[in-house]
């Protein structure tokens, strides 16, 4: 039995996010020849195939889902070793961030491509989901870090507050509560709403706001995605609840209606780290970093 090789699980990894042989092909500047083969003896020392083919696509069969796990945790320690090897001299490797939705989609793009310019041997992998779901990936060992919307339970999960955060009502242009500048919460209980799924740091904040003031959203429909969410609002679905970095560029441009709460709606964002793990030079300069940066409403 031949040892699997780094490219073979890099190969691998790509393709799982990706779901498609060429494009992680592309992301590894590989020819779609060259990705085949080595996932092609990948497969054959794993004992058969990692994926099921559907039609130009590829899904994780139960063998790929028990092995990527393992696969993304040797990568990290790959990594690892190779910063443990070379602490003098530039920054160069990967950083492997969890960030949950809002802050992938609204701030967080732009800091990662200003850590990229001032570190351009860095390359920052980051990975997108709720809230739990990025505790859990830092749990796993499948991100070095995590930026969530906020606070995580558990003692093996350090949380330091990052960003402070706002969030809004947020309705159509055309909705009879649209020109009011401020709402209270229990004025809002009639309507129709349009709330992100459980599991998300929005939706835990608006809950514990509700249960605090004995209040309970009766008619709502779960949509798992914020950018839905907004045109599902836009287009008179009913009403929602988001963080004001969300909206501002529609609320500017008069496509929603962004109503602040009395009393206001805050958060912060979290920066989380597991405790006692290592982390490699380029992922705590990053974390540094992110420290000192207060980015604003995109």
């Amino acid at each position: 039995m031949r040892a699997i090789s780094v490219r073979q699980l890099e190969v691998f990894c790509e393709t799982a996010a990706a779901g498609n042989l060429t494009r992680a092909a592309g992301k590894l500047y590989m020819t779609q020849a060259a990705a085949s083969m080595a996932l092609a003896q990948l497969e054959k020392e794993a004992g058969g195939p990692v994926f099921t083919r559907l039609g130009r696509g590829l899904r994780l069969n139960d063998r790929g889902l028990r092995l990527l796990p393992l696969a993304e945790r040797t990568l990290a320690d790959y990594d690892h070793l190779q910063g443990a090897c070379s602490e003098a001299g530039p920054l160069g490797g990967t950083v492997r961030v969890g960030a949950s939705t809002t802050i992938a989609n609204y701030c967080f793009p732009g800091l990662c491509g200003e850590f990229m310019r001032l570190h351009n041997r860095v390359m920052i992998k980051l990975r997108v989901g709720n809230t739990d779901e990025m505790a859990s990936a830092l749990r796993r060992g499948e991100v070095d870090f995590a930026v969530v919307e906020g606070p995580v339970a558990g003692d093996d999960i350090a949380g330091q507050d990052w960003l402070r955060d706002e969030l809004v009502i947020v309705t159509s242009p055309g909705h009879k509560l649209a020109a009011k500048r401020t709402v209270k919460l229990n004025s809002l209980m009639k309507e129709r709403w349009v709330l992100r799924e459980k599991g998300s740091g929005t939706l835990n904040v608006l809950e514990k706001a509700l249960t605090k003031n004995g209040l309970r959203v009766e008619n709502a429909q779960e949509i798992g995605h914020t950018e839905a969410i907004k045109r599902a609002v836009e287009a008179g679905m009913g009403i929602s609840c988001l963080s004001y970095r969300a909206v501002s560029r529609e609320a500017a441009a008069g496509q929603l209606a962004a109503l602040k709460v009395s009393p206001p709606l805050l958060r912060w964002f979290k920066l989380l780290t597991y405790k006692g793990r290592y982390q490699s030079r380029e992922a705590k300069a990053f974390c540094d970093w992110l420290r000192g940066r207060r980015p604003g409403p995109s």
